[in-house]
């Protein structure tokens, strides 16, 4: 009996200490994985082209004057800027990481706009491209664009592990609009009239226009 009763005892702290802790959770061995960040910065330029005109506002009829009389006449001075937008594009980065365990092996990224166009990405390497363990490869790019609508920029990268087959892909997008220029040209002109003294400023101009 004395025999029997260490067996089941042993048993018994055998399977004590073979199952996991309560609460924990098996850890599962974390394997290979890639993650992708971008940027999308518009710029645009705008034009103004400027049309001015000038109206005799004092008197408001003909006017008739007697040999020797003077009359001091009053005129005002319309000012209008009309911007034009142009040049749109946008620039930016496409950064992808190895996050995981071991080094990956991309393929060549491809970036489009929800519009259609397809973005020429620089990335100073030649693909198939090996991505060591925690390392990260940045790539630029620089696309000149049609006209001013809002945009979505997608990129994608498929990748593996053994350089023959691509079955992973990673992914990002950034949506862009534009907004303010990142230039502007005769945004303001000067108006001066040798001939006059000016009263205060003239009507007409546009809201984003400036005379000074």
């Amino acid at each position: 009996m004395r025999y029997g009763y260490s067996v089941l005892l042993a048993v018994g702290l055998l399977a004590a200490c073979s199952g996991s802790p309560q609460g924990l959770q098996p850890q599962v061995a974390a394997g290979p994985e890639v993650a992708v960040e971008k940027t999308a910065n518009p710029g645009f330029t705008r034009v103004y082209t400027w049309i001015i005109a000038k109206r005799v506002t004092d008197p408001a009829d003909a006017l008739l004057l007697a040999p020797g009389q003077a009359y001091r006449v009053e005129y005002a001075v319309d000012l209008v800027g009309t911007p034009t937008d142009r040049d749109f594009q946008v620039e930016g980065t496409v950064t992808i990481k190895n996050t995981g365990v071991g080094a990956v092996v991309l393929k060549a990224p491809t970036d489009t706009l929800s519009t259609g166009e397809a973005v020429h990405l620089s990335c100073g390497v030649d693909f198939p491209y090996t991505l060591a363990e925690g390392a990260s490869l940045v790539c630029t790019y620089s696309q000149t664009l049609p006209d001013g609508k809002p945009r979505t920029n997608t990129v994608t990268v498929p990748w593996g592990t053994d350089g023959t087959s691509f079955p992973h892909t990673a992914s990002a997008e950034k949506a862009f609009a534009f907004q303010e220029p990142s230039q502007v040209v005769d945004g303001s002109v000067t108006v001066s009239d040798p001939s006059a003294t000016p009263t205060q400023a003239t009507s007409g101009v546009s809201p984003e226009g400036v005379i000074t």
